[in-house]
């Protein structure tokens, strides 16, 4: 994003050769551009187990993450100035 925000002044994002949204840099980061959104799936065998061992790790290491929990899946929500990722 940075090489973009020197040479560009408008900008486009494409996924799956469709285009999802065009607009300054400014624009697009004060739309879309809060934080991370991270998707972890959990493996059927010992689901239970595993859930608890995942869920119990993330609120110890991102305890300002919004954390939502499916059957075997979990999806987090976290702001950019919140989280160092290398740590994790």
């Amino acid at each position: 994003m940075e090489e973009c925000e020197t040479l560009c002044s408008r900008l486009s994002i494409m996924a799956g050769g469709r285009l999802l949204c065009l607009g300054s840099v400014q624009h697009l980061k004060a739309r879309f551009g809060d934080g991370y959104s991270v998707k972890v799936v959990i493996k059927v065998d010992n689901l239970d187990t595993n859930r608890r061992i995942v869920v119990a790790y993330l609120q110890k290491e991102l305890p300002e993450a919004k954390l939502k929990v499916w059957q075997t899946c979990l999806s987090l929500r976290v702001n950019y100035w919140s989280v160092e990722l290398l740590r994790l």
